[in-house]
């Protein structure tokens, strides 16, 4: 699935997570805003995609590396009340977990770098695949969150 290498993989997940949080930071002071009220607010966002690094992304990432070839369904974590969490405490967690997948996998043996995993969705995947998958959700969060700030900015006006 992948054809991108280790280092090019990591050095664009390192990209994509700074791009989203730059232009997620802004948004602090007008975290809770939502287009509609069953759409997240920036402050949910945020602390989405800390949730879904530090518990799906980075055990996914592990459980492949340790030659599990493990089952991997898909992750919906839809039950966490995030109105405490302050967009920029999300977004340090976010990148801090980021951070640890990044050491980790720079860290894998290029055996480990070919376990696979069974993803219920796409099929067996690689580690270097999982990465690809992360990336690509990443990319999608950064169009979705530039959309809602635009219309935040729209309905400002």
């Amino acid at each position: 699935m992948s054809e991108s290498t280790r280092e090019q993989l990591l050095e664009q997940l390192e990209d994509s997570q700074r791009r989203v949080s730059a232009v997620l930071a802004p948004m602090e002071p007008v975290q809770d805003w939502q287009r509609e009220p069953v759409e997240w607010s920036f402050r949910y966002i945020a602390a989405h995609l800390a949730t879904v690094e530090e518990g799906c992304h980075l055990p996914r990432v592990e459980r492949i590396a340790a030659g599990d070839n493990p089952r991997l369904t898909r992750y919906n974590y839809t039950a966490a009340n995030f109105n405490l969490i302050n967009l920029a405490d999300s977004l340090n967690a976010w990148s801090a977990a980021r951070r640890e997948l990044i050491d980790f996998v720079s860290r894998l043996s290029e055996q480990e770098l070919r376990f696979t995993g069974a993803h219920e969705d796409v099929g067996d995947i690689t580690l270097l695949d999982a990465l690809q998958e992360i990336l690509d959700q990443d990319r999608g969060n950064f169009r979705h969150v530039c959309q809602l700030i635009a219309d935040y900015y729209e309905e400002a006006l």
